[in-house]
C-alpha cells in the first residue's frame, strides 16, 4: 500500500474549481477548518497561518476540504501551487466542523461548530504577505466553546 498524505484546499483546487482536476485520482476525505486568513492575490486565494499574521494567533479561520494523496499527486501540486517559491507545503492543525442552529431562527443562521482538534494535514501557505493584498471576507459563523468566530471561504475562484 503506497503512504498517503492528507492535504487541505481551500481555493481553486477544491470541488468546483478550475484546478480541482488535479485531485481527480484522490480520495474526497471531508471538510474543515485551519486556522488563518485568506487574501485575494488576483487569480487566486493566498491562505496566511494565523501564526504567521501579524499580531499572532487570532481566531479566525478558513474553510476547506482535505483530501488523501499519493506521492505523484503530491509532487504535482507542488508543481501548481510553485512551491516553495510562491507558497510553501506545510503542516497544521485542522478542525472538523459542523452545521447546527444559529443563534436566530432561518436557514441563513446555521452556525458551524468547531470541533476539538481533528490532527494535521498539509496546505500552502502564501510566501508573499503585503499589506496591499485585500482579505478575503468571511462568510461564515462559527462556534468553539461558547464563543463566536468567523471563517472565511473562498467562492469565487471557478
Amino acid at each position: 500500500m503506497a503512504n498517503k498524505t492528507e492535504v487541505f484546499v481551500y481555493g481553486t483546487l477544491k470541488r468546483g474549481g478550475r484546478l480541482h482536476h488535479c485531485l481527480t485520482d484522490s480520495e474526497y476525505v471531508g471538510e474543515g477548518v485551519v486556522r488563518g486568513k485568506l487574501y485575494d492575490v488576483g487569480a487566486f486565494p493566498a491562505l496566511i497561518h494565523s501564526d504567521s499574521v501579524a499580531g499572532g494567533s487570532d481566531h479566525s479561520y478558513v474553510r476547506g476540504e482535505i483530501y488523501s494523496v499519493d506521492a505523484d499527486t503530491l509532487q504535482h501540486l507542488d508543481i501548481v501551487e510553485g512551491a516553495p517559491m510562491l507558497y510553501r507545503r506545510e503542516s497544521v492543525e485542522f478542525y472538523h466542523v459542523e452545521v447546527g442552529d444559529g443563534l436566530t431562527n432561518g436557514p441563513k443562521d446555521q452556525i458551524m461548530h468547531i470541533c476539538a482538534g481533528s490532527g494535521t494535514v498539509q496546505t500552502y501557505l502564501f510566501n508573499r504577505l503585503s499589506s496591499d493584498m485585500p482579505r478575503i471576507k468571511t462568510t461564515e459563523r462559527a462556534t468553539c466553546d461558547g464563543e463566536v468566530f468567523f471563517i472565511a471561504q473562498d467562492v469565487d475562484r471557478r
